[in-house]
């Protein structure tokens, strides 16, 4: 077995593409079932309501010309648990970030925030330390989009290899 393994990186570290392949297909599947699992997770954290302080579109990093910027969304709210105020700047569990001409994504996702009244809404937080929260929780349809990222990207490195 340790000879499999040495003969194994030693072809990884040669550049062989059925060695690439395999440790890159295991990496992206074993990030996939981390994520699931994650998501899963905080699908399951209760709701407190909580109050929305700021919700917007904001550029990250170095300041540039709007087509080279890229764009986050900048989140601020805060809520009660048990009695004791917390605050969180998390929108979901899936951090996006993009250029000027998808924008248009952020403010979907910031659509799907759920507001209670005109200035409260929903907030998800960790049962377990509350103080770790996000407005949006993960559902069907971005379960399903990792699935099938995590079977489909080693499908197209097989491609791109050449394979």
């Amino acid at each position: 077995m340790v000879e499999v393994l040495h003969s194994f990186f030693e072809n990884l570290l040669d550049g062989d593409k059925q060695a690439l392949f395999i440790a890159s297909s295991a990496y992206i599947i074993l990030m996939g079932v981390m994520s699931l699992i994650y998501q899963w997770r905080v699908k399951l954290w209760p709701m407190a309501i909580g109050t929305l302080e700021t919700a917007e579109v904001s550029g990250w990093g170095v300041p540039r010309a709007d087509d080279d910027q890229k764009f986050a969304a900048k989140v601020e709210y805060t809520y009660t648990v048990d009695g004791k105020d917390y605050s969180g700047k998390r929108l979901s569990p899936w951090a996006v970030l993009v250029t000027y001409n998808l924008k248009f994504i952020i403010r979907w996702q910031m659509n799907r925030i759920t507001k209670i009244s005109p200035d409260k809404v929903a907030v998800f937080y960790n049962p377990k330390s509350p103080e770790k929260s996000f407005l949006i929780k993960p559902n069907t349809a971005s379960i399903l989009i990792t699935i099938l990222m995590s079977g489909l990207l080693p499908v197209i490195i097989f491609k791109g290899l050449g394979l």
